[in-house]
């Protein structure tokens, strides 16, 4: 019977992670888009501006590809 009670449990904190990783997927993939924008947008000449963009939109594209591949596998 212990089993039994411990499977919805499971289940559930199962479908709690997926939402989470939607939502920093999400978060992630916004990150990546808003700051790539800026990079492309920034001035030539403001080269530290474009820098800590990219960096930003890498983060960004390194989260949400994370989440994805996470929540493909899991969905399947």
């Amino acid at each position: 019977m212990a089993g039994a009670a411990r499977q919805p449990d499971a289940a559930r904190r199962r479908a709690t992670q997926r939402k989470l990783l939607a939502i920093v997927n999400m978060v992630s993939w916004g990150l990546f888009w808003a700051f790539g924008y800026l990079a492309l947008t920034a001035a030539p000449e403001a080269t530290s501006e474009i820098l800590t963009a990219m960096g930003f939109a890498f983060v960004g594209l390194v989260s949400g590809t994370w989440c994805y591949l996470i929540l493909k596998r899991e969905i399947g």
